[in-house]
């Protein structure tokens, strides 16, 4: 945390209600199944899982960070491991930022509710902000861009709207990652299987946009950005890259 915020001046962490280092992910589940449930969400939608993870709840923000993951941070048996380790942990501690300020009200912190914004559009909002302020100068990119080739794959094999939402989701992730500077083509570069058409290239810049102008929003102001941009060019590319494979 010294170092996200060392990093980050602006970034705070008054938010965070529990950091669990678990040897038992889902030990530690089970436990917190009523903060979960709270938020509307179950045990079951993370059980077959194994990543670390942060969500909301009433008291602040919880964070829930598999032993293994600090294991490889802290004592790695390589440099991948100790990136990955030291990023997981900067990931999820950004995400304690960005969920802070967008369900801080009135001073408390309150659980999700219903939206005109969809699940879909916040995830890949957080995704990319938690992507944006995880990274190191250095450290690679690869993970990022071997997540983004498996989801278009399965969106390939199979293009449902969850196969189409998941893929979104990792190419903002990935934006967040390999777009440091903020320039909208590294994607571009990195998935020319993705954006293989002028229409899905010029979508994607819309996307791009939106996700850096609602970066500088909570930067500048301290306050959660309004995310409408960014779902209504999330859209558009959803349905480019449906109509690309019909």
């Amino acid at each position: 945390s010294a170092v996200q915020v060392g990093r980050y001046p602006w970034m705070t962490l008054d938010g965070l209600y529990r950091l669990i280092v678990t040897p038992a992910r889902h030990a530690t589940l089970l436990a917190n199944a009523h903060l979960l449930e709270a938020i509307g969400q179950s045990v079951a939608m993370h059980i077959d899982k194994n990543s670390a993870f942060a969500f909301p709840c009433t008291q602040g923000i919880v964070v829930i960070l598999p032993l293994e993951i600090v294991r490889f941070a802290l004592a790695p048996d390589n440099e991948t491991e100790r990136q990955y380790g030291l990023t997981t942990v900067w990931h999820e501690l950004a995400h304690v930022h960005a969920l802070s300020k967008q369900y801080l009200k009135k001073g408390r912190l309150q659980p999700p509710v219903k939206s005109r914004i969809s699940p879909i559009t916040f995830q890949a909002w957080h995704e990319f902000f938690a992507e944006r302020h995880s990274h190191w100068p250095g450290f690679d990119s690869v993970f990022e861009c071997q997540l983004v080739d498996a989801a278009w794959l399965a969106f390939v094999a199979d293009s449902t709207q969850e196969n189409v939402a998941h893929l979104l989701v990792r190419l903002a992730s990935a934006h967040g990652r390999l777009s440091t500077n903020g320039s909208h083509e590294a994607c571009l570069t990195a998935f020319p299987q993705v954006f293989c058409t002028n229409q899905m290239v010029s979508q994607w810049q819309a996307c791009a946009e939106a996700l850096e102008l609602a970066c500088l929003t909570i930067v500048g102001s301290g306050s959660a950005p309004d995310l409408s941009a960014l779902e209504q060019s999330l859209e558009g590319l959803a349905e480019r890259l449906v109509m690309h494979q019909l």
